[in-house]
């Protein structure tokens, strides 16, 4: 407890733009990790981000899983470029929620009501924990997957067991998946007009390749309601596909990736979506 204390607030101390910098630094990143593996490894407890695009936001944290959330800094640079386009009063939907960290970042920057959508039984417990432990904020977990179509579908779970892809999905099939269950599918053009929520204002997505299925069954959704989509995209060839829909539907398509080459290697892109009128 108390090494875990004197750790967060020495996090505390570091600037927020010089976090995610620090592990750049020659040796740096290899110590943080067997100080963290040393001191904090297995560890759980709750924690209120104290700076960046989630602040102000509890999360149940299990190290070392969770150290950019303990820091604020996962996936800085997106999470930055959500947190600008939520506004305050938006219905976000967080498609894809994982630990439920963008979720918060949505919240945190004055969403009116956040919806989680994360099949993967272990995920949804650390966002059940997120919904408990942020009680002002209108945060919403759905246990299902997004997809085209209303029904069951089976879920692979991947070897780092906290990713899933559906069976249909192109992402990583060369990878072995381990056992595989079975999940509701809901499509968002059914969930909004069944009236589950109010129509997105902002959208963000991530679903291990099943990008495309789940923008097919939001056809109707993104037409008529015009909301920002913010995704990450998990092929080349996926990204093409997301480019040719978002020209049917007029949208324009803007790269967020801080380093192209990077992404061209990782073959996963991070993109995103708004109407052409705006």
């Amino acid at each position: 407890m108390l090494v875990r204390k004197l750790m967060t607030l020495a996090v505390r101390l570091i600037p927020f733009r010089m976090r995610h910098l620090i592990r750049k630094i020659p040796g740096v990143a290899g110590f943080q990790r067997v100080l963290v593996d040393q001191t904090l490894s297995d560890s759980e407890f709750v924690h209120r981000v104290d700076a960046g695009p989630a602040a102000g936001i509890r999360f149940q944290i299990k190290m070392p899983d969770d150290k950019g959330i303990w820091t604020g800094t996962y996936e800085s640079d997106f999470a930055e470029i959500l947190a600008d386009n939520v506004h305050d009063g938006d219905i976000a939907f967080d498609i894809g929620s994982w630990h439920g960290f963008f979720a918060g970042v949505m919240a945190a920057q004055g969403a009116r009501e956040v919806h989680a959508f994360e099949p993967l039984p272990r995920n949804g417990e650390r966002i059940a924990h997120l919904v408990r432990l942020n009680p002002g904020k209108k945060i919403v977990l759905h246990q299902v997957a997004v997809g085209d179509k209303e029904g069951e579908m089976e879920l692979e779970i991947l070897p780092e067991d906290s990713m899933a892809r559906l069976s249909e999905s192109r992402f990583k099939r060369t990878a072995s998946a381990g056992r595989a269950i079975s999940v509701k599918l809901i499509s968002i053009d059914q969930f909004v007009a069944d009236g589950e929520s109010p129509p997105p204002d902002v959208i963000k997505i991530d679903v291990e390749g099943a990008e495309m299925l789940v923008l097919t069954g939001a056809r109707k959704t993104i037409e008529m309601h015009r909301p920002r989509l913010f995704i990450e995209v998990h092929s080349s060839e996926l990204l093409d596909d997301c480019e040719r829909f978002f020209e049917l539907v007029a949208y324009r398509v803007q790269s967020l990736d801080e380093d192209p080459r990077a992404a061209i290697a990782r073959d996963v892109f991070q993109i995103a979506a708004v109407p052409n009128e705006t």
